[in-house]
């Protein structure tokens, strides 16, 4: 039963995905229509700068259910670690997406026959079971701080399945059949998206040399390595908490969800940005929101929103 949630907590992604796609169009379509001062809502730089975060973290999360999708099947040993990732993180981000654009809309997010219909305030009540069923918040946080051990040894080691890695990040990759029995509750030798992180840095950094407009970018994926490197020695120390865990440790989880979210992000830029319709922006803005984010201590973080001032309409 265990192994057998570790698929549908990957797809529950879907569930979050769609709303939080839901919701920012609802904030944008308000935006552009509601007039404050004698100009749009979305011409003012605190909406607009709400709007670019909000897309940012949609990114940011379609970039983690991506990868964790196709890890079902390339990286199946290793969906321990994955799903409890992508429960925690995706779920939890979009409901604070959905908390952002309420402070957008006002009264009109709780309201019904004003904007939409009402249907804003009913996307936003009907998402928070989502982080609920197939484990809440805290089981998914803990999932990982039990295999803090192999996820410390298997980073400094190297190890971790790097070539499923990989194929997960490149979406025009074929995938190979899923093999059940390769379900495992401890993702034994690590992490392969953690172990591959320093050879995306390495490549990203590569290119910059190429491009010196993908500087920052380069610059932002060493910063990203350098605290992830410094969240794998703070898991050092609770690696032996198995019954009594301490907050600190599931503030260290949480950090450690985000470091994975910049790794899948960035193993997506070296892999797949020609693959995206939106260009490698798009990737951009999903990684400065993870490494700015993992930044942090208990605070969710501020990132720098996408290069482009006005957030892509969802599809």
């Amino acid at each position: 039963m265990l192994k057998a949630l570790q698929l549908t907590r990957t797809m529950c992604a879907a569930l979050s995905l769609g709303a939080g796609d839901h919701g920012l169009r609802l904030g944008l379509d308000f935006a552009e229509e509601r007039e404050l001062y004698g100009r749009r809502l979305i011409d003012l730089a605190q909406a607009r700068h709400v709007l670019t975060g909000a897309a940012a973290d949609v990114l940011l999360h379609e970039a983690v259910a991506l990868v964790a999708a196709r890890a079902v099947q390339s990286q199946t040993a290793e969906l321990g670690v994955t799903s409890a990732v992508t429960k925690y993180l995706l779920p939890t981000g979009t409901d604070q997406v959905l908390a952002d654009l309420t402070g957008l809309l006002g009264a009109r997010a709780f309201l019904k026959g004003v904007h939409a219909d009402g249907r804003f305030q009913k996307l936003q009540r009907d998402h928070r079971i989502v982080g609920l069923f197939d484990g809440n918040t805290l089981v998914n946080l803990n999932s990982l701080i039990n295999q803090f051990r192999s996820l410390v040894r298997g980073f400094r080691r190297g190890t971790g399945d790097t070539a499923g890695s990989d194929t997960a990040c490149d979406l025009g990759a074929p995938l190979p059949p899923l093999d059940p029995a390769k379900l495992s509750l401890v993702a034994r030798h690590g992490s392969g998206l953690m172990a591959g992180l320093p050879a995306s840095v390495e490549e990203i950094t590569r290119r910059a040399d190429l491009n010196p407009a993908l500087g920052p970018v380069a610059e932002a994926a060493h910063r990203l390595l350098a605290v992830t490197t410094a969240v794998h020695t703070e898991m050092e120390e609770y690696q032996g908490a198995l019954t009594e865990v301490p907050p600190a440790a599931f503030e260290v989880a949480r950090r450690y969800t985000l470091c994975w979210a910049g790794a899948a992000c960035l193993g997506l830029w070296t892999h797949s940005t020609d693959r995206f319709p939106d260009g490698p922006d798009a990737v951009a803005g999903a990684f400065e929101r993870a490494s700015h984010g993992v930044g942090s201590r208990g605070d969710r973080g501020t990132a720098r929103p996408p290069r482009s001032t006005t957030p892509r309409r969802p599809r």
